[in-house]
Formats: structure tokens, C-alpha cells, sequence
């Protein structure tokens, strides 16, 4: 499992906690292009370095793993799937959207669902955000989650499924993860697929 984290000057302690997790490797998203490679000489994880990016910058950075987080609005949404296309689009379930009558605004529909799959932006499903919510907003969160879980099964567009960590406490080992997201609707074998997200 590749995990993706936001770190502060704190990437040994990430790594260690990583390597305690049995982690095979992080994914050090940063707000400008680093070079973790100092870093990979002290560990076996395979390291990683993304940018995140106002949609704007994503064309930029093209070059680099780039990282958008959602914003609220749901035609803002298109138009990053449809002509910036990131890497991974990030935090879709986190917005202050009222629900439906009969489905949840999870940030997706069907064809948003579609425009990721065609685009090949993957969606990211952000565990460390759900895990820092209130208890009654986290069960809203879940539900949304669970609905952008049975869009990626029907319309196959890419996941990744990670913390997306901003402190090391928030990572978690892949069986823990595996759990949590077996038990919004994965499947194992797409669980597995959606932490080994990034091209060997």
C-alpha cells in the first residue's frame, strides 16, 4: 500500500510510522515540486512526491503527481474532470451540500462518474478527514462515501484509497484500511487495487 500524506518538516516521523505500519510506501504531497530523495536513502519505502494544486496550476505540474482537493460546487467539479485533470481529485464527500430525497450529494453523479473514467482522473477517498469529523457528520460522510464506492464499481473510473494524513497518528495499517473500506462496499480485490494506486 501506497499511502498519501500531507506533511509538515515531519516526513522521518511519517516514514517511521509507516514502516511500523508495514506500509510499502508514501506518497509526500506538498505544495510545490520536492525532491524526497534524501529521504529514500534512510528507508526501503518507496517514496513519492506530489503537488497539491489549485485547479488552475494542475497543467503546471503536469509533470508531477498532482492533487486537487474538491471543491463545493458540482459544475467546479466538472470543470476540473473535463480540463484540468489531476492526478487525483480528492475530498468529494467532505462539502457542505444538503442531501437528496433520494440519493446523497457525494460530489459525484452519473455523469461526473463518467467524465473521471474518460479523463482518467482517479478519485481519492480521504480516510483521515472522515476520521477528524464529528460523530454526526461523519455518519452523513460514510453515506456518501458508500455511494461514490458503487459509481466507481459501475462506471470503473480510478480510486485511490488512502489517509491522506496530515500527522503520522492518522495513518493506519493496510489491514485497518482494508477493513474500513470492505465495510463501505469494496470489495477486497478493488480495495487492493485502490491502494496500489500509482504504476510499479
Amino acid at each position: 500500500m501506497i499511502d498519501v500524506v500531507f506533511p509538515k518538516s515531519n516526513e522521518a516521523e511519517f516514514i517511521s510510522m509507516a514502516e511500523r505500519l508495514g506500509l510499502s510506501g508514501l506518497c509526500f504531497v506538498y505544495p510545490k515540486p520536492t525532491d524526497v530523495s534524501s529521504f529514500q536513502k534512510s528507508s526501503k519505502l518507496r517514496l513519492l512526491s506530489g503537488v497539491l494544486c489549485f485547479p488552475n496550476d494542475v497543467r503546471k505540474y503536469k509533470q508531477h503527481l498532482t492533487f486537487v482537493s474538491a471543491p463545493e460546487d458540482q459544475q467546479d467539479i466538472r470543470g476540473i474532470l473535463e480540463s484540468c485533470r489531476p492526478s487525483v481529485l480528492f475530498g468529494l464527500e467532505f462539502g457542505r451540500r444538503k442531501d437528496f430525497m433520494h440519493h446523497r450529494a457525494s460530489g459525484l453523479n452519473h455523469i461526473l462518474a463518467v467524465i473521471a473514467r474518460d479523463k482518467d482522473v482517479a478519485i481519492g477517498f480521504d480516510f483521515a478527514s472522515l476520521l477528524s469529523a464529528k460523530p454526526r457528520e461523519r455518519a452523513l460522510f460514510m453515506g456518501r462515501m458508500m455511494q461514490n464506492v458503487d459509481f466507481a464499481r459501475k462506471f470503473r473510473f480510478k480510486v485511490v484509497a488512502a489517509t491522506f494524513a496530515k500527522s503520522p497518528w492518522h495513518l493506519r495499517s493496510e489491514h485497518d484500511l482494508n477493513s474500513f473500506f470492505v465495510s463501505l462496499g469494496m470489495t477486497a480485490p478493488e480495495a487492493k487495487k485502490a491502494f496500489d494506486w500509482v504504476e510499479p
